[in-house]
């Protein structure tokens, strides 16, 4: 089986992170950590991230930029959507996912309550292991803060 390529955008984030772990667990799981490889590149603009070691050689930490060159020049390459602002931004980015479901720019994954309850449905709530949080659709929200608060004092407007 041919050898796979999967890049993460804003890697330096929680995001990125996760990402990793889950590629590190999903190669053991599957006896792939060193003979099948696969290759994840965790791209990040910070010049800083790119020096954090890793433990494996399938684990790759790339500039920005390196990674949308990777993308111009392979086809098969798959991005996973763990940040939507780096891919939105950039415009060959945002064509080389354009037919992948769950990597291109979608205002509906902008809408937390839309996503948990795609979620919910796919998964069912009573075999999910991951809790997906309950969301209410508000778009204005008054905010009273827990000490020192009496009445409406401290009260916000978000």
């Amino acid at each position: 089986m041919k050898a796979k390529k999967y890049i993460v955008f804003e890697a330096g984030s929680r995001a990125g992170l996760s990402a990793e772990v889950f590629f590190r667990a999903w190669q053991k799981q599957n006896g792939w950590e060193d003979s099948r490889g696969d290759v994840l590149y965790l791209a990040d603009a910070d010049p800083v991230y790119r020096c954090v070691p890793t433990q494996s050689e399938n684990i790759a930490r790339i500039s920005e930029q390196d990674a949308v060159n990777l993308l111009q020049h392979d086809k098969d390459i798959v991005v996973f959507p763990a940040d939507e602002l780096t891919r939105q931004l950039n415009h060959i980015v945002r064509n080389a996912v354009q037919d992948d479901d769950y990597a291109r720019i979608s205002t509906l994954w902008y809408d937390k309550a839309h996503v948990n309850n795609v979620l919910s449905e796919l998964v069912g709530l009573d075999q999910c292991q991951i809790r997906i949080p309950l969301t209410f659709g508000l778009t204005d929200a008054f905010i009273k803060p827990n000490k020192a608060s009496a009445g409406s004092k401290g009260l916000e407007l978000k």
